[in-house]
């Protein structure tokens, strides 16, 4: 069932109309999202490009003024004599000469060099005293003399890396640094702050744009501690094992990007709700107007001709349809009452002429019996027979009523059964069991004879006393009273062939001609109470037939499915 209304839906005309706005709309919006997707990845590849072609002119810039500073710090501590005079010390003037011409050397290199913020000399003379020659780019700020001291005396100490540049603090504030010896008494060096070597580098045409310097170890923490909204480039410095890199926000790139591109999202977002809205109008203007003459030929196709198309502001097209809908059941329904007039009509004459059929069934065996008996001087009996037969016709007269009361039918089939008594001495016997709820309920007149008489004329034999039982009981379905009539004997039972035709409701034919009993008996309940009834046939120690039938009483409304 759930197959078949999923089948169903999933032929709608409204899910048509569904999946034809999604194969429209969705193609677009996914084509959308991949050209904006498209373009901000060109347009980040882009700046990536232009960007990481820019520092690397930076560190170009960079490693040339490193590198040129380094050579004059090994050059210092190789070549020049003037650390030599003022190590060896050998009068007091040459030492102060030399002292002069190293600080106005490393002034004139810092202005060449003007990268740097600073060159050092440390000098240990024979005695073991210390000289220190510094000199400062003025333009930048540098560390006071005594704090770099320090510092060059515990790299010195700790053994630090000869001749490479390096990434350093001094006093919480970040340097590079690098230093040179000539491998006994002589150290010659150069800084620059990280702050003073930025200033010289601009980022200015990407707002939020940041330039810094990484140690190589401490790049991939550095790259973790980034959000994926912001971008990251970095060349690495060949003087030293650092990187520069530049971060900046996507969001300053992307903002170049045209309307369209930029907010994908926001109008993907906004055909989605268009979408929404216009399925809510197709639902409102196509699907329900549909649904609702559906569900009207449904209930017409259930048989309620009643139902009608309730009146609702629709477009004019389907106005008319509904219209012209509910005047075509009009019609339909006014030609079904006037077909169910005519059958009821046929149906009438049809149980005329069967209940005709029954009447004179009984009549010449009856005046035969009471014949014989006067003939043969058995006059009480043949009064007894004659008064049960005055009752078994008095009754017979109602036959062309369609109901009678079922106590009147029980009278009836004990004034048969008596008859029957008389005619077939000690050779059977009854027994009648009858709720006293439903013994005035509706019943055929004659009903209860045709199975009682089919049991004598069938199951009646000398070698065993026949036993006919008729047990009426009552029970309840759906909130409504029904009766079950159950009519059984001790003979041979039906045969096969038989039961089969009996419960199918095919026409017995016997050699003598169309077997009218039974048949007519259940076409009689059919006609009356249609779909209400049912009826089987079978056998157990004998044959047995059930009949169950609405228990209807005088003052209510028959009902009826013909």
């Amino acid at each position: 069932m759930k197959k078949k209304y999923l089948r169903l839906s999933l032929n709608s005309i409204s899910m048509k109309l569904i999946f034809l706005i999604l194969m429209t709309v969705v193609p677009i919006v996914c084509l959308a999202i991949y050209n904006n997707n498209q373009a901000r990845s060109v347009l980040l590849d882009q700046v990536n490009s232009t960007r990481t072609n820019m520092l690397h002119s930076y560190v170009d810039q960079i490693d040339n003024q490193l590198n040129t500073a380094l050579s004059f710090v090994i050059n210092m501590v190789t070549y020049e004599t003037d650390p030599q005079v003022i190590a060896l010390k050998r009068n007091k003037n040459d030492p102060q000469y030399a002292k002069r011409r190293l600080s106005s050397e490393m002034s004139e290199k810092i202005l060449i060099n003007n990268y740097i913020d600073g060159f050092f000399l440390r000098i240990s003379d024979r005695t073991d005293q210390t000289t220190f020659i510094s000199s400062t780019n003025w333009q930048h700020p540098s560390t006071p003399n005594d704090n770099l001291e320090t510092f060059i005396q515990s790299r010195i100490d700790s053994g630090y890396p000869h001749a490479h540049w390096q990434l350093c603090k001094i006093d919480n504030t970040e340097y590079l640094f690098v230093m040179a010896d000539n491998g006994s008494n002589i150290w010659a060096g150069a800084y620059v702050t990280i702050s003073s070597l930025l200033s010289h580098l601009s980022t200015d045409d990407i707002s939020g744009s940041q330039l810094q310097f990484v140690a190589a170890e401490n790049m991939d923490d550095f790259t973790q501690t980034l959000t994926s909204s912001y971008q990251c480039i970095s060349v690495q410095l060949s003087s030293a094992d650092i990187l520069l890199t530049e971060v900046f926000p996507q969001s300053e790139i992307l903002r170049t990007l045209p309307f369209m591109q930029k907010y994908t999202l926001l109008i993907s977002i906004i055909i989605i709700v268009l979408f929404c809205i216009l399925m809510l109008c197709i639902r409102d203007i196509v699907s329900k107007p549909l649904l609702n003459l559906s569900n009207a030929m449904k209930e017409i196709q259930a048989g309620n001709l009643e139902y009608r198309i309730q009146k609702s502001r629709n477009s004019a097209e389907i106005e008319l349809v509904n219209r012209t809908f509910n005047q075509m059941v009009d019609d339909i329904q006014k030609l079904k009452i006037g077909i169910y007039e005519e059958q009821i009509k046929v149906q009438k004459f049809q149980l005329y002429n069967l209940q005709m059929q029954i009447k004179p069934h009984f009549l010449i065996n009856s005046l035969n019996m009471v014949y014989n008996l006067i003939e043969t001087s058995q006059l009480t009996l043949a009064n007894r027979l004659i008064q049960f037969s005055i009752d078994y016709f008095r009754y017979m007269v109602k036959v062309d009523k369609d109901l009678v009361p079922l106590n009147e039918e029980i009278d009836h089939i004990k004034a048969y059964l008596s008859i029957q008594s008389i005619r077939y001495t000690n050779q059977f016997s009854y027994n009648i069991e009858i709720e006293p709820l439903i013994s005035d309920m509706q019943v055929p007149p004659v009903m209860l004879q045709t199975f009682v008489e089919n049991s004598i004329k069938y199951a009646l034999s000398f070698r065993k006393q026949l036993h006919i039982n008729i047990k009426i009981t009552a029970f309840e379905k759906n909130y409504f009273p029904y009766a079950r009539f159950v009519i059984s004997d001790n003979g041979e039972g039906y045969t096969d062939d038989l039961l089969d035709k009996l419960n199918c409701g095919a026409k017995i034919i016997k050699k003598d001609g169309m077997h009218t009993g039974i048949r007519n008996t259940i076409q009689r309940i059919k006609i009356l109470f249609g779909s209400e009834t049912s009826y089987h046939f079978y056998n157990d120690s004998g044959a047995v037939a059930e009949i169950i039938l609405p228990a209807t009483f005088a003052e209510d409304e028959l009902l009826s499915d013909i």
